[in-house]
């Protein structure tokens, strides 16, 4: 984000983070982000814009609507993209709640499991269809050398974790 753009908008123009967020197409946190690494104070609660009355308008929306106007970030300039084209890319590696890694596969256009990729290279002709699933022999989910994976199918793979789970806990 262009330091200039923000001293502009936020000290010369009295802007809020959330209108600059608006404006440059980002989420307010971004923009409170941004100006903190620009060593741009943040101004005292007492100038903050107060709420108006039950059904009334904000005296800034005219204020985002001209700021706006030309500004290719803003409104659905970025909606829909994904991967390298999207504004928040981070390199196409994600931890997803699992504890799996994701990683950015462009044909599909969406994250797939890294276990599958690698599982896939290493045997090549094989598919991952449904009903089947990559398992973790070391049951690391980080661990994603061809040498620990194994391809089970769902049933399979639940007899072997509820015998595991099982053998666990009857030796504690």
């Amino acid at each position: 984000m262009d330091e200039k753009l923000l001293l502009e908008l936020y000290v010369n123009r009295k802007l809020s983070t959330r209108e600059i967020a608006a404006i440059m197409g980002v989420n307010q946190t971004t923009v409170a982000r941004q100006l903190r690494k620009a060593g741009i104070p943040a101004r005292p609660k007492t100038e903050n814009k107060m709420p108006t009355p039950k059904g009334g308008r904000h005296s800034w929306g005219p204020a985002i609507s001209a700021a706006n106007k030309g500004n290719p970030r803003v409104g659905r300039a970025n909606a829909g993209k994904r991967g390298p084209d999207a504004p928040n890319w981070k390199g196409g590696e994600v931890l997803d709640d699992s504890g799996h890694i994701r990683v950015w596969d462009p044909d599909r256009r969406r994250y797939v499991p890294r276990a599958h990729l690698v599982w896939l290279a290493a045997n090549p002709g094989e598919v991952v269809g449904r009903g089947n699933v990559i398992h973790h022999i070391d049951e690391n989910k980080l661990n994603d050398v061809p040498e620990n994976l194994a391809k089970l199918t769902i049933a399979a793979h639940i007899r072997l974790h509820r015998a595991r789970q099982s053998s666990s806990s009857e030796g504690s």
